[in-house]
């Protein structure tokens, strides 16, 4: 029986033996009818609340109970209704030890909406239920909506005959959280009425379900990778729940540094896993049927897994549909694989809520594809099947598939929307060496590389750790921004704890370990700025470290002003900061505005600037004004002692809504060097904006930049991946093409290593095309994972 019903029957049998210990001392029959009539209230209970094999022995107790006062005359003597109450309190006792000592079970409620996302909570379900002995689980799908534009309900679903058979699952209109208040209620959709696509009922929003149960749970419905948005940390679910189940330490470290106000409750986040991983971790092909249609178009060749995600939809959305046309020309055509494409479960809804404008190009693609039947549409909520039986993932990157996706070890490649394939053979990070040479950080290798200014020769001028080039490390990246101070090159922590200083003097470098000094396991700092020194680093959020050069050591962190939802994506901003006297400037990537600290008094604040929705990717000062580059194409000029600002367009061929459009700016004399970014559609326009007349001098350079860094004599060296060149923009308005020498052997190297070796992840923008993917798909064979996933049973365990 449930812990709560026990008491509730505990607390009836005392109230029980009290009524007839007053019916004895009265030696009234009617005293003993009070008896009669508690007796039967604690039947009911019986009946209403135990399980069939629970209540033979309590209503046998109760009918002897019954028997014994309907024996009573009318008129009992003294003696009678002494050992009538003598026989009632031995009976009543006896039940009261019985409830007293039965083992009582726990009920423990789930509550899916979309059936594909079941996955998140069955492998709890599955522990629960095993355990009958001491939990009741019950799975009761909840209706939810599409929304409107305007956020009104468009059109109701309820997948209740969706869920897998062996999943009992009951009719949400048979179930009364309220009166049935159960000890455990596991929630996977944390928005309440903060989803533009979609709604659950709202009397299952987690502020009501708060209030129906002891501990409300939520489950998040995707897996992350090393970090996760502050929104998902602050919607209304993990707020309301008591405890919110999360993948790892590291995601459960930011869930609570994003938790409204910095301090959630001890416990809060139990860092136990996803059961997303359950669900495959194990299994192989075998374990699935496939349908007698699929299994016709696949007929023995290899399978390649496509996932197209909203969050690249939404980014991309003009870009989407033509990207979904290219792919599936590219693969009707090919022989050697079969395209078994999964769009994100919500994405009519999306378009058609968030999109409307598209809706109709994207559903006629869709349904074109299902028509011509020459590869598999999924849109089941079986995503493990898919996981399962394909050989390789194609698709958005943004997208919490991939995280599953890479546990099983099989290839990926990262779709890209602009149709442009470059070599992997690109850097972040330059600094100036004495003799006038380019020191770089490339992204795949863990050293440094040297480039002959003049010549563009380049030679491994050293490493510092494991020389081994592998397609992932693409994601994983110990550095990023960079600092260059004198003839110290700084690379900045990024998913690490680890500041690396190399002197290019001497030669020598040396890792600081910034764990050690409260810095959290990611510090994903973006950019740097030196003043009398001390290090002065933003990392990707609102916190500032101070970092002491000579002591090696963060003497101080400071949070800087939160804007909006503090979504604060990095993109755009590494790098990106100025500084005048010892004021330090800062663009803000999700405001119309900045952000300064000043590094004598410790003050900070922020300044609009811009439209509402102008989002800034890097800005320069000079003298009294501040210059500040939007991610489309437009300038503002911020007056630094009036506040007054003014906004420029920029002369751009492309639409503004391809932003970041520009990649960086630069001042040189009176002028601002403004250079294009090679993202998204590859914006070409070389501006030269003059501060003073405000005339434009407009170049060009077809594909853009990916980064570009400014050197000692005020050039400014940009880096061109699709022609392997550095281009250096002179102060006076020349510019010369470094093109870079990479030796036979190196090259090698790198090909071998990134695309041979232990890779699994690319980019189809960096590193190959899909043809060249598809190729190695052909060679790579089934793995079978060989574990199994236990996130289940640990979360059971927490609450059972």
């Amino acid at each position: 029986m449930r812990k709560q019903t026990q008491q509730k029957l505990l607390g009836l049998l005392d109230s029980c033996t009290r009524k007839i210990q007053r019916a004895q001392k009265a030696g009234t029959r009617a005293a003993f009818i009070a008896v009669a009539q508690h007796a039967a209230l604690i039947a009911n209970v019986v009946r209403a609340e135990l399980e069939p094999r629970e209540q033979q022995e309590p209503l046998q107790v109760l009918g002897g109970v019954e028997q014994a006062l309907n024996a009573l005359p009318a008129a009992p003597d003294a003696a009678l209704c002494r050992e009538t109450a003598a026989l009632l309190l031995e009976l009543t006792g006896h039940l009261h030890q019985q409830v007293a000592q039965a083992r009582t079970r726990k009920l423990i409620v789930f509550l899916p909406y979309k059936a594909s996302m079941w996955d998140s909570l069955e492998s709890i379900w599955m522990a629960a239920d095993k355990d009958r002995e001491h939990c009741q689980a019950m799975v009761v799908p909840i209706p939810y909506a599409d929304r409107n534009p305007d956020g009104t309900a468009a059109q109701w679903h309820y997948e209740i005959n969706q869920y897998p058979k062996y999943v009992p699952v009951i009719d949400h209109r048979s179930v009364d959280l309220e009166k049935l208040h159960p000890d455990v209620i596991f929630i996977h959709n944390p928005y309440d009425n903060y989803n533009a696509v979609t709604s659950v009922d709202m009397q299952y929003y987690s502020a009501k379900l708060k209030q129906y149960t002891d501990n409300l749970v939520y489950v998040p419905y995707f897996v992350v990778g090393d970090t996760i948005s502050p929104h998902f940390c602050q919607t209304p679910g993990v707020i309301n729940a008591d405890h919110v189940i999360v993948q790892d330490e590291n995601i459960k470290e930011q869930y609570e540094r994003y938790y409204p106000g910095g301090n959630p409750p001890a416990g809060k986040f139990l860092a136990l896993g996803s059961p997303k991983f359950d669900k495959f971790l194990g299994t192989t092909r075998a374990d699935y049927t496939l349908p007698q249609s699929w299994q016709r178009i696949i007929g023995g060749r290899k399978v390649v897994l496509y996932n197209t995600s909203l969050t690249t939809m939404l980014n991309s959305t003009d870009l989407f549909c033509r990207k979904l046309r290219a792919v599936f020309a590219a693969f009707r055509r090919c022989n050697e694989v079969v395209l078994w494409w999964r769009p994100h479960p919500l994405m009519r809804a999306t378009f058609k809520s968030m999109r409307p404008e598209y809706y109709d190009e994207y559903c006629t693609l869709e349904r074109q594809y299902i028509e011509d039947g020459w590869g598999i549409y999924d849109d089941t909520p079986e995503l493990e099947r898919a996981i399962v039986c394909s050989n390789a993932y194609y698709g958005d990157l943004a997208s919490s598939v991939v995280w599953l996706y890479r546990a099983t070890g099989k290839p990926m490649l990262f779709q890209d929307y602009t149709q442009v394939c470059f070599q992997p053979f690109w850097f972040f990070g330059l600094a100036t060496m004495p003799d006038a040479s380019w020191l770089v950080k490339p992204v795949l290798r863990r050293g440094f590389l040297r480039i002959l200014s003049q010549t563009g020769k380049v030679n491994l001028h050293q490493d510092f750790a494991t020389p081994a080039i592998r397609g992932e490390d693409a994601l994983h990246q110990s550095y990023f921004a960079s600092l260059q101070v004198g003839h110290q090159f700084y690379l900045l922590p990024w998913e690490s704890q680890d500041l690396y200083c190399y002197d290019m003097a001497t030669r020598t470098g040396r890792h600081i370990n910034l764990h050690l000094q409260g810095v959290m396991k990611s510090a994903m700092v973006i950019c740097a700025h030196d003043y009398r020194g001390r290090l002065y680093c933003w990392g990707n959020g609102n916190e500032l470290l101070e970092y002491d050069i000579q002591k090696q050591e963060v003497v101080a962190s400071y949070k800087l002003p939160g804007i909006g939802d503090g979504d604060m994506d990095s993109y755009g901003r590494v790098n990106a900061s100025a500084m005048q006297s010892s004021r330090l400037y800062l663009p803000h990537n999700q405001a119309n505005g900045f952000i300064w600290f000043d590094c004598e008094t410790k003050s900070s604040g922020f300044c609009r600037a811009g439209v509402a929705d102008m989002r800034f990717i890097d800005l320069v000062v000079t003298k009294n004004q501040l210059w500040l580059l939007g991610r489309a194409p437009y300038l503002v000029r911020y007056d630094l002692h009036t506040g007054q600002w003014e906004q420029f367009t920029l002369r751009a061929n492309r639409s503004p809504s391809l932003f970041p459009y520009f990649v960086d700016i630069f001042q040189q004399g009176d002028e601002l060097l403004i250079l294009p970014c090679c993202e998204y559609m590859g914006a070409d326009e070389v501006i030269r904006y003059h501060m003073i007349t405000g005339e434009m001098e407009i170049g060009h350079h077809p594909g853009g930049y990916i980064t570009a860094n400014q050197l000692p004599d005020g050039s400014v060296a940009a880096q061109d991946m699709q022609r392997m060149q550095i281009d250096i923009y002179k102060p006076d308005g020349s510019m010369r093409e470094v093109p870079l020498q990479v030796s036979p052997a190196m090259q090698a190297d790198w090909q071998n290593g990134y695309k041979q070796g232990e890779g699994q992840c690319f980019f189809e923008r960096y590193d190959m095309p899909v043809a060249a993917f598809v190729q190695r798909i052909k060679k790579h064979l089934r793995i079978n994972y060989g574990k199994e996933g236990n996130t289940g049973k640990q979360v059971y365990t927490m609450f059972a």
